[in-house]
């Protein structure tokens, strides 16, 4: 899939990608897991659906399966949602046209952090960028002033997944 390849959810997929969102943020509360959202502008179970439909895009994309954890899990213990040739890959999503890429700090690296920018049923693939790349600490930046830190990395920073293969 090349950069800004656009993939339209089918029905199936958009109700996949519903219910396992609000499956993945119940098992969070039930865990005591609290979330570590960075868009006051949405609801937890907006952003998780967000989350596993732009999984879902990403993985139709580049034909692999979509693991879709549902499960509590912290994010330290997270592998990743896809193996794209033989590399982990965990696909992050944002539904700001120019956002950037953002992981927690705490975050296990995995190979490739995928960007996916959407919402509901259409995304837009941006890129990716080695966890190499990603996670050192010039990157590690507040979103906002006094909030937690994350690594960063603007859309002009990701490259086509080719590059990596």
């Amino acid at each position: 899939m090349e950069i800004g390849s656009r993939i339209e959810l089918s029905d199936w997929e958009w109700d996949m990608a519903r219910a396992a969102g609000d499956r993945r943020g119940s098992s969070n509360r039930e865990a005591g897991i609290s979330s570590a959202k960075v868009d006051e502008g949405r609801t937890d179970l907006e952003i998780n659906v967000a989350g596993c439909a732009s999984e879902i895009a990403f993985c139709r994309g580049f034909n692999v399966y979509c693991d879709l954890v549902q499960e509590a899990r912290k994010s330290m213990d997270d592998d990743g949602d896809a193996v794209v040739r033989g590399m982990t890959v965990d696909v992050k999503s944002t539904h700001h046209r120019m956002g950037k890429l953002i992981v927690s700090s705490w975050k296990n690296p995995v190979d490739l952090y995928a960007l996916m920018v959407g919402q509901d049923r259409n995304w837009e693939f941006r890129g990716v960028i080695s966890g190499g790349s990603l996670v050192v600490p010039e990157r590690l930046k507040e979103l906002v002033p006094g909030g937690a830190k994350s690594y960063q990395a603007s859309q002009s920073e990701l490259k086509a997944m080719e590059e990596y293969s």
